[in-house]
């Protein structure tokens, strides 16, 4: 018998390789690839390590994710038990944020403007310890890690109807403004009076 019968195989079940001169026949191994974390898992998990960038145990975490990330085997299963693992820790004291950015007045609602001229909404989070901002790309308002200290004056009254106009909706709110009264203004009556800007003269 022949070299060539001696496993009763079928070329699409093996992969032949040469082995000292002889064809040998290894059976073919399914590789099954484990899908990579998403961006939005990496999004999540950025703010997660940023509200407890003082807390050691975070921080080993998170190098060890980014060792992964950079080797290419941070998988989907290893970033949604890390996102439990870090969320089950408690994040930092942040409930003097302000003062530590040295923005005396920031509140949840109110729109700024940055260093760099770009608009930022302030927000609360949902445990409501501290704020956090989002910053108008051009598109829509993304959540901008270090923006609070970044900020340069509370929007006037001017620039929120230089927004309107622009725009044809609220910057408050994102609203549509459908009124002759708010188009004129820039924006509705509810902002106006949340924010004790001038409306409807």
């Amino acid at each position: 018998m022949s070299i060539d019968h001696l496993f009763d195989v079928t070329v699409d079940n093996v992969h032949m390789v040469q082995v000292d001169s002889y064809e040998a026949a290894t059976p073919a191994v399914p590789v099954s690839v484990a899908p990579l974390a998403t961006k939005p898992q990496l999004d999540y998990l950025k703010v997660l390590f940023e509200q407890r960038s003082n807390n050691e145990e975070a921080m080993i975490i998170r190098e060890h994710l980014l060792g992964e990330w950079r080797a290419k085997k941070l998988t989907v299963k290893m970033a949604g038990e890390a996102i439990e693992e870090v969320k089950a820790i408690p994040r930092d004291q942040s409930v003097n944020l302000n003062r530590q950015q040295g923005v005396q007045d920031l509140e949840h609602g109110q729109v700024w403007i940055s260093n760099s001229s770009r608009y930022v909404r302030i927000k609360m989070n949902q445990a409501g310890t501290s704020l956090y901002g989002l910053l108008w790309n051009g598109q829509d308002w993304a959540y901008t890690p270090g923006i609070l200290s970044k900020l340069d004056h509370k929007i006037t009254a001017e620039e929120a109807q230089e927004w309107g106009h622009s725009h044809q909706w609220c910057v408050y709110c994102s609203r549509p403004l459908a009124d002759p009264r708010s188009e004129a203004a820039g924006y509705g009556p509810t902002c106006a009076r949340k924010m004790n800007l001038p409306w409807g003269d």
